[in-house]
């Protein structure tokens, strides 16, 4: 056998087989968004990062943006990063415990993603509704999935509801929400331990976290960690480098001029950076419960014996968080 001339064959079917384990070894990941500006933060992150595969991005209209405005806006930001055919659905209109809403005028800018422009996505969303995107993305998978839930988890609860099978290929579902012992961020109510995402469908938020599925809870004793500041703004906007980094100097831009007192957060791509990079993170074992009650402390997320426990991410590294997030937007 002539040694030599096997030589690139064999260089050539290692290189094919490392290829191959790299694929197996990525993060799958379903996306569940409201399409809120720090979502759309989150998910260009997530398609920055070369360790990850986002196999679908699901929507719902429970949330920040209005429905119709849901997909459309998601899909046109995958194009802008250069994946526009993973697939994105509309999802539920209304959750299944309804209670409150974000403050219109916040709804209208979600819904034009606060004038930032967008190309347009050549493909449209899915003909499935998002709960069975979901379900059959998970379903059908060759690994385990990971969803990370961005908004009200109406989406999620119906698609575990409908098909409890599911559960088994579901790796972990990490949850950007809810608040431990902590102030909530509840605008202009007499609620002062809640969180949004919970808030807006806690029935959903009580149904995933009672799931059996593995949870990681991001509260805003997490996300809170690392705030938008005028010298956070400036360090980004003397690295940005690529369409991604643009649209997120765009969207943090502003507080570049907001008022004393006005605090802002990198909330939902801290919770997707905990999920890529856990090590970022403080965690802690917690039996948790989603309050149901109605009165001032409906929606909060509760200590309980009875509750379900749940791997709570209780602060992270706010300088490791910069540089991660910085880092991989800019690749």
């Amino acid at each position: 056998m002539n040694t030599k001339k096997m030589l690139p064959f064999i260089c050539s079917l290692l290189c094919c087989c490392s290829t191959l384990q790299a694929e197996d070894a990525k993060l799958k990941v379903i996306v569940d968004t409201d399409c809120d500006m720090d979502d759309m933060m989150a998910i260009l992150y997530l398609l920055k990062r070369k360790d990850v595969e986002v196999l679908a991005i699901t929507t719902t209209g429970t949330g920040a943006a209005h429905w119709k405005y849901s997909a459309p806006n998601i899909l046109k930001l995958i194009e802008l990063a250069g994946h526009p055919d993973i697939p994105v659905a509309f999802g539920a209109k209304i959750s299944l415990s309804p209670y409150s809403s974000f403050p219109e005028s916040w709804r209208e800018g979600f819904d034009e993603v606060y004038g930032i422009p967008l190309p347009t996505n050549p493909h449209h969303a899915s003909s499935l509704p998002s709960w069975e995107l979901m379900a059959q993305t998970v379903e059908q998978s060759a690994d385990k999935i990971t969803i990370l839930c961005l908004a009200p988890m109406t989406n999620v609860a119906i698609a575990l509801e409908k098909r409890p099978q599911m559960l088994k290929n579901i790796e972990r579902i990490y949850i950007s929400g809810g608040s431990i012992d902590k102030k909530g961020n509840i605008v202009d109510s007499d609620n002062t331990c809640a969180e949004y995402n919970i808030l807006l469908d806690a029935r959903a938020a009580q149904d995933v976290i009672a799931s059996g599925a593995p949870i990681v809870l991001v509260p805003l004793n997490a996300t809170e960690s690392a705030q938008i500041t005028p010298e956070v703004i400036e360090q980004f906007q003397s690295q940005k480098n690529n369409p991604s980094a643009n649209f997120v100097f765009e969207v943090i831009k502003p507080y570049l001029k907001a008022q004393p007192g006005v605090k802002a957060y990198f909330w939902d791509p801290e919770a997707a950076a905990v999920m890529t990079n856990p090590e970022i993170g403080t965690f802690k074992d917690l039996k948790i419960v989603v309050n149901q009650e109605p009165g001032p402390q409906y929606g909060c997320t509760e200590i309980n014996e009875d509750g379900s426990l749940t791997n709570v991410c209780l602060s992270i590294d706010a300088e490791k968080f910069y540089q991660l997030f910085f880092d991989t937007i800019n690749q």
